[in-house]
This record gives C-alpha cells, sequence and structure tokens, in this order.
C-alpha cells in the first residue's frame, strides 16, 4: 500500500504532524503528493533570520489565536524569502493557503525598496490572511501597505512596528481582537485607529518605540530607556496625549480588554480616568505600562517649588488600581517628577491575587544599604498566588530632582527574608551587592524558586551627577548633546545597578550557582546582571552546572514564559 492509497484528508493530518524538514521530504515525493501537501507549507510562516539556539527548551511554539495552525515554516535565508514571494505571486493557492505571517528580529539582507515592491505583489493576494505580526528589528512594515490586504476586516490578530505616515481607520465591523501599534511618532497618527470598529478586541498594546513580539517583560524593566520628556509627550496636537488621541472620541462602548500595555509614552491622571470610561478594567488580566513619564501635580509646580516626600494621590495608577481587583500580571516603569513612587506598593493591596509582579521602583538616594522591608511586607497579601517577582530600583539625589536614574545603591539583603513566605515563587530577580552573593541563601530561603535573576552592583557604583536632559550639570548636559567623535554612552547615565566589577571569568559566577543549585533543588536556571554583561548558567543537571552561550540572554523571556 503506498502513500497515494490514503485519502488526502489523512495525508494532510500526517503533514499538520510533521516538523519543517520532514514535511519538504514529504512534498517532494511525486508530483501527486506535492500537489495535495504543499499549500500546507504556507498555511503559517514565520520570517527570522537572527541567530538560533538548537536545544529542546526553546522549541517554536505557535499560538492558535483562534484557528488550528501547524508549528510555522522558518524562513532564515535570502533564497529562501525569494523563493517564497515568487511563489505567492505566482500561484493563488499557495497565497489563499497562507493564514498567519509572521516576522520577528533580524530580516534576511533585502533592500527596503525591493522588500516593498514584493510586498505589494503579494499582499493583494492574501485573501485568508488572520494573523500579520511584524516584529522586524531593521525593516519596520510601511503602514500604507495594509490598505492592500483584500480582506483586512478578516484580521483577527495584527501588530509589529510600523513605519507611519498616517494609520488608516480600522475597517469597520472589524474582527481584530489582538492590536498592538509600536513605532509611532506622533498622536496624530494613534487617533487614526478608531477602537468603535473593534467590539472584539481583547489585547491592546500602544508602544512609541519599535517592541518584540512578547512584551518582553524583563527586558524591559531591567534595561530602561532615559525617556526624554520632550519627546514623550504627543508631537502632534500639543493639547492631546497619545491615551486622550486614541480613546477620543469616547467609544459606545466599553471594550472588554483581558490584556493593556502602554509603553515609552506620557502619562498623567486624567488618562487613567478615560481609561476607566472607555474600558471594562475589571475584566483585564494583565496589565504592562514601562518606560513611561508622568508628570504630577503640575499645577503646583509650575507657581512655586513644593517638596514632597510621598506622592498626591491624584496619580495615575492611584486612580485605575481600584478597577484592576483581578489582574494577574503587572509590568510597572514609571518615572515622575518627584523621583519617587514608593507608595505605589499601597495601592498594589488592592488587587486581589497578583501572580506575576515585575516593577522599577523610584527612591531618593539614602546613607547606608536600602531597607526594602516596608515594601516588600505590602506585597504579603499575594504571598500564596505570587509566581514571578522582579524588582529592580533607581535612585534619585534629591526630592523634585532631575528626572533621570543616576544612582545605584546597594539593597540590605536582610530585608529580603520575608520573600520566603511566597511559598509558590517560580521566577525571582532582585538587586544585590557583589559581597552578598555567598550569603544569599541564608538570608533568602527561597526553595521553590526554579529561575533566580541576580542584579549585581558594587558598593561605589554609583554617579556623583547626571548628565540627562533637564539635569542641573548644565556643561556635561551641553557635551552630551554636541556632536562629538565619543560614544554617547560615555556620557551616559550609569543603568540601574551598574557595575566597574572588572571581569574576572566565569569561575566565580558558576561557583555561586552551584552554591544555590544545593540549597534550591528546584533551581534550573540563575542569571547575573552586571552593568555590561550578563552571564546565565544551567542547573538542571544533577552534578554539575553549565555555562550558557550568550545567544540564550536573547530567548530569556521564551525561557521565563514556559514557567
Amino acid at each position: 500500500m503506498s502513500l497515494l492509497d490514503f485519502p488526502d484528508e489523512l495525508l494532510l493530518k500526517v503533514a499538520s504532524l510533521l516538523p519543517q524538514k520532514s514535511l519538504l521530504n514529504l512534498s517532494f515525493t511525486c508530483r501527486s503528493i506535492h500537489t495535495i501537501v504543499t499549500p500546507d507549507l504556507y498555511l503559517n510562516v514565520l520570517i527570522n533570520s537572527s541567530k538560533r539556539v538548537f536545544d529542546e527548551e526553546f522549541d517554536i511554539k505557535t499560538k492558535s489565536f483562534g484557528c488550528d495552525l501547524r508549528p510555522p515554516v522558518v524562513i532564515r535565508s535570502l533564497f529562501a524569502l525569494s523563493r517564497f514571494f515568487k511563489n505567492l505571486a505566482l500561484n493563488s493557492r499557495y497565497a489563499s493557503a497562507l493564514r498567519r505571517l509572521e516576522v520577528q528580529g533580524s530580516f534576511p539582507d533585502v533592500p527596503q525598496h525591493d522588500l516593498d515592491c514584493s510586498l505589494q505583489a503579494v499582499f493583494p493576494l492574501l485573501v485568508n490572511l488572520v494573523v500579520l505580526r511584524w516584529y522586524c528589528e531593521n525593516s519596520p512594515l510601511d503602514a500604507s501597505l495594509l490598505n492592500l490586504l483584500p480582506s483586512a476586516e478578516s484580521l483577527q490578530v495584527l501588530g509589529g512596528n510600523f513605519m507611519f505616515n498616517s494609520f488608516s481607520s480600522v475597517p469597520s465591523e472589524s474582527r481584530i481582537r489582538i492590536l498592538d501599534v509600536s513605532n509611532f511618532g506622533t498622536s496624530d497618527v494613534v487617533a487614526g485607529i478608531h477602537l468603535a470598529h473593534c467590539p472584539r478586541l481583547t489585547s491592546l498594546k500602544i508602544a512609541r518605540l519599535p517592541s518584540k513580539p512578547n512584551n518582553a517583560l524583563s527586558e524591559k524593566s531591567s534595561s530602561p530607556n532615559v525617556v526624554n520628556l520632550s519627546d514623550s509627550y504627543s508631537g502632534g496636537n500639543k493639547g492631546l496625549s497619545y491615551v486622550s488621541a486614541l480613546f477620543l472620541p469616547k467609544p459606545s462602548f466599553a471594550l472588554q480588554l483581558e490584556e493593556l500595555t502602554l509603553a515609552d509614552i506620557s502619562i498623567s491622571a486624567m488618562d487613567a480616568e478615560l481609561l476607566s470610561n472607555s474600558i471594562n478594567l475589571t475584566l483585564l488580566k494583565s496589565f504592562a505600562i514601562y518606560n513611561c513619564v508622568e508628570m504630577v501635580d503640575l499645577e503646583h509646580q509650575t507657581s512655586h517649588r513644593v517638596i514632597r516626600r510621598t506622592l498626591p494621590t491624584n496619580t495615575f495608577f492611584k486612580k485605575i488600581v481600584s478597577y484592576l481587583a483581578n489582574l494577574k500580571l503587572l509590568v510597572y516603569d514609571v518615572k515622575n517628577n518627584y523621583c519617587e513612587d514608593s507608595s505605589i506598593f499601597g495601592s498594589i493591596a488592592q488587587i486581589h491575587a497578583l501572580e506575576e509582579l515585575s516593577m522599577r521602583m523610584h527612591l531618593y538616594r539614602q546613607n547606608g544599604k536600602v531597607d526594602l522591608t516596608p515594601f516588600i511586607n505590602k506585597l504579603q497579601k499575594h504571598s500564596a498566588s505570587l509566581e514571578r517577582l522582579e524588582l529592580f530600583c533607581d535612585f534619585s539625589e534629591m526630592p523634585n530632582g532631575p528626572l533621570c536614574s543616576v544612582f545605584s545603591q546597594p539593597v540590605h539583603i536582610r530585608s529580603l527574608v520575608s520573600l520566603s513566605n511566597f511559598t509558590k515563587l517560580r521566577i525571582l530577580a532582585i538587586p544585590i551587592v557583589q559581597e552578598q552573593l555567598l550569603v544569599l541563601f541564608e538570608s533568602l530561603p527561597c526553595e521553590s524558586a526554579t529561575i533566580l535573576r541576580l542584579a549585581v552592583t558594587d558598593q561605589q557604583s554609583f554617579s556623583s551627577f547626571s548628565s540627562c536632559n533637564s539635569c542641573t550639570n548644565g556643561a556635561m548636559y551641553e557635551v552630551y548633546n554636541s556632536v562629538c567623535l565619543v560614544s554617547q554612552e560615555f556620557f551616559s547615565c550609569p543603568s540601574t545597578f551598574g557595575s566597574k566589577i572588572v571581569e574576572t571569568g566565569e569561575q566565580i559566577y558558576m561557583d555561586h550557582a552551584n552554591r544555590y543549585k544545593e540549597v534550591a533543588k528546584r533551581l534550573e536556571y540563575v542569571r547575573f546582571d552586571f552593568k555590561s554583561q550578563s552571564l546565565l548558567f544551567d542547573c538542571r543537571f544533577p552534578n554539575k552546572v553549565i555555562t550558557k552561550d550568550a545567544i540564550y540572554l536573547d530567548h530569556y523571556d521564551n525561557l521565563t514564559h514556559k514557567y
């Protein structure tokens, strides 16, 4: 009995279970099988020429988004990409089979003009496209090409880094459930998105800068961008913030969102009121707001200088948190003109049962080590539910000082003792002083952790003045903004818990990982972050710890999503 004796439905079922190389081999068995099986190669396509990790913990998985899809066929070379576009243009059967097209990481080396020409020829043929995700690092998608899609109203997922002149209105009666608009410039672009046309929307992400396909929860929290106040405001209509541009006029119905992400923009208490009126926030399960700027109590700042030690009550998060009782994931990294936001911990207590929390705290610089005990104690309500906790800290020199994270300061290790009450904690990221690495688990008996991430600093790693916008050191600011041959990184503020530690080799940190593994029996990975490098160790093997290649750090978020 040969393969030709089986019905087509059975052949397609077998093909859907095969990996990419085996599927290609099957399609070239004979002409009849090629005709049956080849369209299945075009069902789900991923374009990504980035470096690969050949390891089972990073196997590619695809969300169904409501439609059953085989694992993606991955295009990595320029030749394969050219053949892909050519085959789609010449064979409408292949083009009509394509339901999901995704671009990640680096794109094969194609001139932008040639790429646009290929997409102009192919997009009108994609009649059954359901998912379009374009997260290319070097070739953003021209947003005007979206008008060429013949059934744009059938798209369920639209996201990526776009190149905007303007954003065409979302088609009326749109089926979009997941919308991610990144890399836009002004609020005028955001105003072109009419959310009233998206009654089925469940996930919304708005990011002013280019983003990655995942929220990159860890990377955004540990490697912040210094937000320039003049850039973070709308840049279009000066009286219109990004949030108001998106939600005004107010939709005739409350959006039933489960995920909301705001990144790289300015926010205010008025925006919180607008969100609560436009979205049914009680349904929200995931709320990420990172690398944003909030100007608090601005009317007092313009009349006379008010020195506060605590934030006023009319802040963005304090106004919105009462609606977030059912939240499961919170990512929070917001800078404000008071350079302090410790009061957010009291607000988090209003949430019922958080499962994931990643937060960058902005505190005033202190003498000696920082005691985080009051903040962690306020998280004890979530000790029975929290599975992922990532805490990072920035320090400012003075209240109402420059909006700039310039200081690193050691945290008292004893203040982390109460984390042992978090019985379900699987992923933990905390700041630590290098000298405390030896005694970490004596003070932090976190036996349930599977991934441990340590932001390491030495006790001398803080700067005496800042160098970002609005800083008091005018000479340094002028040099920083001048055209010169010295790398701008030389003048920039040091990263949070940036270290002056001279590289002494991996063996010392491997020994630390071995000690942690002996105490925390479930520990699988340990990551050490320094100012300019990171180290990742695999602790899954019974008698050894393995140093992972640097490429694994690029896939760190994919790794943590497994847990």
